[in-house]
């Protein structure tokens, strides 16, 4: 037909024209409509790290079916391959149940559909880069603020990364990041030590001092007399010179340690 148009029709260029056009259209209007998964809808996650399992030493990768609605919510959660520990399944479980998506389309349609999603559980590393862990520490502090239950328990986990890895490392330059996210009240106790030890403790208490009501308050108070008896025992334990100013400075946070712990959890029997 283009020959034709091209050879005989008086006014060829805008047949031609014309026809391109048509031709466009009715390929656009063959073509089929897209297929699309359900999408996820990153800000309705937040994956809680169990603090059990955190404390256990427990990671595992959990695989999920999930059934997600015309409207993106989750309907139907149920575990298709176990991360082998049930503490981590359930929790998987429960960050479904609370997830949102963009629908899935079938044709341009849009349709409830079925999903394959896994859950990963790694220990938060953010303590290794410790410009992440201060953010993450004055978000969730100024979200924790308002008394929200959610932000205390993240606040508590970044809490619980640090003190680990200044229980690993010995690190007392770490004690600059501690101190840089509590409050005056709770640091100013510390400060003439913050060079002579680290004070992996000190990281419970200012949680204690923020949110005495808090839900957590529990395990902040296991925390932060498990940390306090650990220092104190390492330390006791820990030659030092005590003619040096080094030395005095050690077996005075000693005592001052000790006192705390007698003051505060008498139970604990600490010497």
């Amino acid at each position: 037909m283009l020959n034709y148009i091209k050879n005989y029709h008086p006014n060829q260029r805008y047949a031609i024209v014309l026809l391109s056009a048509l031709v466009g259209l009715f390929t656009v209007a063959c073509q089929p409509k897209p297929n699309a998964a359900p999408k996820l809808i990153k800000d309705s996650v937040q994956l809680k790290y169990p603090i059990q399992a955190y404390d256990e030493n427990i990671e595992g990768k959990v695989l999920l079916r999930i059934y997600i609605d015309e409207e993106g919510m989750v309907q139907y959660a149920k575990i298709y391959r176990s991360s082998g520990y049930d503490i981590l399944d359930s929790a998987a479980i429960e960050v479904a149940e609370s997830a949102r998506f963009r629908p899935g389309r079938v044709n341009g349609e849009i349709q409830g559909m079925w999903l394959t999603w896994p859950l990963v559980y790694t220990f938060d590393r953010i303590a290794e880069d410790t410009r992440k862990w201060k953010q993450k520490v004055r978000a969730a502090q100024y979200s924790a603020s308002r008394d929200q239950s959610d932000a205390q328990y993240d606040l508590l986990v970044y809490y619980r990364g640090m003190a680990r890895k200044m229980v690993d490392d010995r690190n007392v330059q770490l004690n600059d990041m501690v101190f840089s996210v509590c409050l005056s009240a709770v640091k100013s106790q510390w400060d003439e030590y913050k060079h002579d030890w680290p004070l992996s403790f000190l990281l419970f208490q200012d949680f204690l001092t923020r949110y005495p009501d808090s839900d957590h308050r529990k395990t902040a108070e296991d925390y932060l007399r498990d940390y306090l008896t650990y220092e104190i025992t390492l330390l006791q334990n820990t030659p030092f010179a005590k003619e040096t100013r080094e030395g005095q400075n050690k077996q005075k946070l000693l005592q001052t340690m000790v006192g705390f712990l007698r003051e505060h959890y008498p139970q604990a029997g600490s010497s």
